[in-house]
């Protein structure tokens, strides 16, 4: 396989985009896995930021694919979003610095005990992403989720590859240390170590980029969190005051200062889309835990939100929040007021047949109606499509690309655009989306890609893994707008 790798490469192993000129693998595409802290070792259960449930159903996918491997290895590429770091929140103990120090020492970071500095801010919410800390939450991951990783050393060691494209939540991955930690980490579920001459076949076969992974120069493989305005790293990783520590996007710091605490109030919270409404819920069943925790926690957030770098975005979202509350605040104050100003009140009741009732609203009424309209007015800022954009940007520098594939949206979805189609690789985690509550809550979601006996790629399809009965299923999508709008719509497609 011959492989191009750009000049703007951040290392040798970690090109911005990995391009391939011969694809003789079968490929599978996974993404948005969310792999964190797992499970209590004392009870059993997870902890509360975890979202990755299923490292059983993965093993037994990729059991599925090493028994249906026929003359041709497979190729996993992982789209983004694989690890975790940001949801993890646990840090080790001073007692536990040793193993830390043996950690590091694995990955070539020769490091004392006494360099290692946590924070009691980090003690709350988790380390910071310092290389050596974020060797260490690979390294707990890792060992978090040990059957998946035993699962995955056991299909690359049948003779497959793993390609790994990173995402806004593994952005961690930029450090070299991580990357050979996470290649460590498979070297030991196999018994073996850097040293072995069997290890370079099994490194050799773990392939990681930063931004994009192309086929022949026809198909595009992308997490896609450089297209929202929230998730997207504009400026270097590296913060520009420091060379130790990476530059998250916005929304990170929202997870990190904010949401990992909301979540120990309301598991899943994260998971319910439209994002909105997961404050409607939990401030519903869990009104007392959730003031307590944003009179904690806002603040704190509000204080990162505030950092040089991310001001702009923070008063950006506040300016959309005030646009959207602007009629609901509106609404309330000219109803409200019969209720405190009596020359308007008069003024209103003077008004032929319906004057009296509007003037003897009360002010409690309002508020109430008001809130019940309020998770209708609201979703319109995340109804934005984000994709449209990115397939127009993409097969503009990229010409000539019959398909492409991102990530990071979580739902499986393929659409039709002049220039190339589009599919997106759904999630592996629990969704609950209150605009669409038949649909499944979670879906097993892949893509496979083959090519035909002329050696031409087909096109793409979208599956699901039924662990139930053991195969793969082709995933059911329906369409979710009305003939009109639909029409409008492709249209717009057919235009890019």
């Amino acid at each position: 396989m011959k492989e191009n790798r750009v000049s703007d490469a951040v290392s040798e192993d970690f090109p911005d985009v990995l391009k391939v000129d011969y694809e003789d693998n079968r490929v599978i595409v996974v993404g948005d896995l969310h792999l964190s802290g797992g499970q209590h070792p004392e009870d059993g259960k997870y902890r509360a930021t975890e979202n990755f449930f299923y490292d059983d159903e993965f093993a037994n996918l990729l059991n599925y694919l090493e028994k249906n491997q026929e003359e041709k290895p497979w190729k996993l590429i992982i789209n983004g979003d694989f690890i975790d770091f940001i949801r993890l929140t646990v840090c080790p103990e001073p007692e536990e610095y040793g193993d830390w120090e043996n950690i590091l020492k694995d990955v070539g970071i020769n490091m004392k005990i006494d360099e290692f500095k946590v924070s009691d801010r980090e003690r709350d919410l988790g380390l910071k992403t310092h290389e050596y800390k974020s060797v260490w939450k690979m390294d707990f991951i890792g060992k978090a989720h040990s059957k998946f990783f035993k699962a995955l050393a056991q299909f690359i060691d049948k003779g497959n590859r793993l390609v790994i494209i990173k995402g806004n939540h593994d952005a961690e991955f930029y450090w070299e240390k991580v990357r050979f930690e996470l290649k460590h980490l498979i070297l030991k579920q196999l018994n073996l170590n850097y040293s072995d001459p069997e290890a370079r076949r099994i490194t050799g076969s773990i392939e990681f980029c930063n931004r994009a992974y192309i086929l022949e120069r026809k198909i595009y493989i992308e997490h896609g969190h450089q297209y929202e305005d929230t998730t997207r790293i504009e400026k270097s990783t590296l913060e520009q005051d420091k060379n130790d520590e990476l530059t998250l996007p916005w929304g990170s710091l929202i997870n990190r200062y904010f949401l990992n605490k909301a979540e120990l109030v309301a598991p899943y919270l994260d998971n319910i889309k439209p994002v909105t409404a997961y404050l409607d819920a939990t401030f519903k069943n869990y009104p007392l835990r959730s003031i307590k925790t944003v009179l904690k926690y806002v603040p704190l957030t509000w204080e990162m939100l505030q950092k040089k770098g991310y001001r702009l975005k923070t008063w950006n979202f506040i300016r959309k929040i005030v646009k959207y509350s602007m009629f609901p605040l509106v609404l309330i104050f000219l109803v409200s007021l019969p209720s405190i100003y009596s020359p308007f009140r008069e003024w209103l009741s003077a008004i032929p047949f319906v004057g009296k009732y509007l003037a003897d609203i009360k002010v409690g009424g309002v508020i109430s109606a008001i809130f019940a309209v309020l998770p209708f007015i609201l979703p319109t800022l995340t109804r934005k499509d984000l994709v449209t954009p990115a397939i127009s940007k993409i097969t503009t520098q990229y010409p000539g690309l019959t398909h492409v594939i991102l990530g990071h949206f979580h739902s499986p979805d393929q659409r039709k655009y002049k220039s190339c189609s589009y599919f997106n690789s759904g999630t592996w985690i629990p969704m609950i989306n209150l605009r669409e509550k038949l649909k499944d809550k979670v879906q097993f979601c892949l893509i496979l890609i083959e090519k035909n006996q002329n050696g031409d790629f087909k096109d793409p399809v979208l599956w699901q893994w039924n662990n139930c009965s053991g195969r793969l299923e082709k995933i059911i999508l329906t369409e979710t707008a009305a003939p009109e709008a639909r029409k409008r719509t492709q249209e717009t497609y057919d235009n890019i």
